[in-house]
């Protein structure tokens, strides 16, 4: 879509970036019909006791409708996800 926004959709979270990118091959390569074309971004998260985590996210997805509906479309396909605010 070419709706105006930042939302992102998220794909998961990893305990290294080399590990959200490898992630990234794999589900765009699963998904390429939904994900061609589309950014993705590794975002770190320290959540302090948690540990550190490196969140995968398709960027640029647009509005958080559009966002919620590519999220509801990769779950269809077995695609675990999240749509979050950019």
């Amino acid at each position: 879509p070419t709706a105006t926004g930042n939302a992102q959709v998220q794909l998961g979270a990893y305990g290294s970036e080399k590990e959200a990118e490898a992630n990234w091959s794999k589900i765009s390569g699963k998904h390429g019909n939904l994900l061609k074309g589309r950014s993705h971004a590794v975002v770190k998260a320290d959540l302090g006791a948690k540990g550190v985590f490196y969140r995968l996210r398709v960027t640029k997805v647009g509005n958080m409708d559009a966002a919620r509906s590519l999220c509801k479309e990769l779950s269809a396909k077995g695609q675990a996800c999240m749509p979050v605010a950019g």
